[in-house]
């Protein structure tokens, strides 16, 4: 079974990987547990909204600071005993 900083390593590799999140971003982890009796870790990234540019110029420049800080989120679902990706969901907050 892999531990859970193997887990978030994985996972991260694998949105990066896919080009799942922007290169250059702050990317963070919110949260990484076990799930399913143990038999799966979930792994949850949060990074700068990319369509949040989008909508401040759109919205004016009185909303753009509350936008500027909007956050897009990702889980990652692995195989606890391998690490194995099993999944990936965008989580809408």
């Amino acid at each position: 079974m892999i531990e859970l900083k193997e887990a978030v390593t994985k996972s991260l590799d694998a949105l990066k990987g896919m080009s799942l999140v922007p290169e250059q971003s702050a990317i963070e982890l919110e949260e990484a547990e076990l799930e399913d009796g143990g038999n799966y870790w979930v792994v949850t990234f949060s990074y700068p909204d990319p369509k949040s540019g989008v909508e401040a110029h759109i919205m004016g420049p009185n909303l753009s600071s509350i936008l500027r800080n909007k956050r897009a989120y990702k889980a990652v679902r692995l195989l606890a005993v391998d690490g194995t990706v099993r999944g990936i969901k965008s989580v809408h907050v």
